[in-house]
């Protein structure tokens, strides 16, 4: 399954009149929700104040998201999503998928908590990202790349209980393996390709996934219960996925509460 990559946002830069880009987006809101009386004299026309509904539909159109804490993660178990960039290269332990024949290696690496329903309509965009390589080799560097990273849905059902609180980052037990997600996807697991390691590479490094935003089908397939997870996977004899440290990165549709 493929995906679009949606123009990313520009990162917001602060300063001293909104240190955040939270307050900005509230300032935008009060704004547009209360109006102007304009000035006659300098021949600024009055702007009358503006429904709580449209000021909502004004912001979606301009992109205007936060990350939400409920969802945004981490892998390792406990790692800060703060501290997660810093302590990558400190981190002494890995997880790796190992090919053996052309069926794919497929490992479940961690998932988000689990989305309520009045989470969903707010959901706007996703991105994973890996401290991650290949095994370091590879003996026909055009033949391409086949390591890499999978988001996508792990929803429980009966029989596949996860027994894990809803609202806990999921972390399977070490070395625990997924079937091959064909035989559940109608079920439990839909998923879509984030990124591929580099060919070849000897050394760890952060890699960004494919941003996955409001038009892709993620959205619409998503169900209250379901997770948000990252598989690790790898194809053909001699190849690897190894990973250090991980981050699901989700954002919310900014609405105003208090204008």
């Amino acid at each position: 399954m493929g995906n679009t990559r949606s123009r990313p946002q520009p990162e917001f830069e602060g300063s001293s009149t909104f240190p955040t880009q939270l307050h900005y987006y509230h300032c935008i809101s009060r704004v547009l929700s209360r109006g102007s009386p304009g000035n006659p004299r300098k021949g600024v026309p009055r702007r009358p104040p503006l429904p709580t509904e449209l000021v909502i539909l004004i912001l979606r159109e301009a992109g205007a998201t936060v990350r939400s804490r409920d969802l945004s993660c981490v892998f390792p178990r406990g790692v800060s999503p703060r501290d997660i960039e810093r302590r990558a290269g400190t981190l002494q332990s890995s997880v790796w998928a190992t090919a053996s024949n052309q069926e794919v290696a497929r490992y479940l690496l961690f998932a988000s908590p689990a989305i309520d329903a009045p989470s969903l309509p707010r959901l706007a965009w996703l991105q994973v990202d890996t401290f991650s390589k290949d095994q370091g080799w590879c003996s026909d560097p055009s033949s391409g790349g086949w390591s890499w990273f999978e988001t996508g849905i792990l929803r429980s059902s009966e029989g596949h209980n996860m027994e894990v609180d809803p609202q806990e980052v999921l972390f399977p037990r070490r070395g625990r393996v997924l079937p091959n997600l064909e035989e559940h996807a109608s079920e439990n697991l839909v998923y879509w390709e984030s990124h591929r390691n580099p060919v070849a590479g000897r050394e760890y490094a952060w890699i960004n996934g494919a941003r996955f935003g409001p038009d892709d089908e993620i959205w619409s397939s998503l169900q209250p219960g379901d997770r948000i997870g990252v598989w690790l996977c790898a194809q053909y004899p001699g190849w690897q996925c190894v990973v250090k440290a991980a981050k699901i990165t989700v954002y919310e549709w900014f609405e105003p509460t208090l204008l």
